[in-house]
């Protein structure tokens, strides 16, 4: 399989990562590449992420992928600001707060299904029990996605996560051709439906940039970029949260005693 990220210095063999690590770290924190910039230190992290104009935020090159289909992590301004606009609506907390019973019963679900096994001698990975299915689940459910078609998506999902690591070069759609169908499917009923459900993708499809409406492309594409940013931030989030609480009792203790310390 030929390398499709052949300037990446972190993508080789393990003696030219660990090289590549070392400069990055010799070079106060931060390592300049074909692809991109490379940080090591929260200062060089905080000052990227207020250069809103330097860095759009993907090591994609997307000058020749077709504009709808341009992530919104990828778009330049002041395109993306129209359209962090739409997305942020899109998943406004009161749109979303409606599922919060469903997120309680997912995780409470998931939790006593690890104990379960727990108790009965089989080893328990907290991060393949817990971790890893919960925000796909959440996702799913807020995307509209029925309840048999979940253990699909939850795969779709990975595979997406796994592919988007490998490469840069490619839209979201061909990443997955089967996720990309499958969501450009629920969009067409959606569309055909005399009264859609209020979900992300219904929204997605109501919403305007400048009085005009998006695109299916434009549509699939952000919805397949939420499935991926949501899934990512939330496992790493989630994951972090037990391992510390894990490491320290008395924050442990701590949050047992004032559950209102979690918000």
């Amino acid at each position: 399989m030929p390398d499709e990220r052949p300037h990446d210095p972190l993508n080789g063999t393990d003696d030219a990562r660990l090289r590549a690590m070392a400069a990055i770290r010799a070079d106060a924190g931060s390592l300049e590449t074909p692809l991109g910039r490379y940080l090591a230190t929260a200062a060089g992290v905080r000052a990227v992420m207020q250069d809103v104009d330097g860095f759009v935020g993907s090591f994609a090159d997307t000058s020749q992928m077709p504009a709808d289909e341009v992530i919104l992590a990828a778009t330049p301004e002041p395109e993306h600001g129209r359209l962090r606009k739409v997305v942020n609506s899109v998943i406004a907390y009161h749109r979303l707060a409606p599922a919060e019973p469903f997120i309680k019963h997912t995780a409470a679900e998931l939790v006593a299904d690890a104990l379960a096994r727990s108790a009965a001698g089989a080893p328990v990975d907290l991060v393949d029990a817990v971790v890893d299915p919960m925000p796909s689940k959440v996702i799913a459910h807020v995307l509209g996605v029925p309840v048999e078609d979940q253990e699909r998506f939850q795969m779709w999902s990975d595979e997406l996560l796994a592919a988007q690591e490998a490469s840069e070069s490619k839209t979201l759609s061909e990443f997955v051709p089967e996720f990309a169908a499958y969501v450009q499917q629920a969009i067409e009923v959606r569309r055909a439906a005399a009264e859609p459900p209020d979900d992300v993708i219904t929204r997605f499809l109501r919403a305007e940039i400048e009085g005009e409406p998006l695109s299916d492309a434009a549509v699939r594409t952000q919805t397949m970029f939420l499935i991926v940013a949501g899934n990512e931030t939330t496992r790493n989030l989630i994951g972090n949260c037990l391992y510390w609480l894990a490491s320290n009792l008395d924050l442990y203790a701590a949050v047992r005693a004032d559950r209102g310390l979690l918000s």
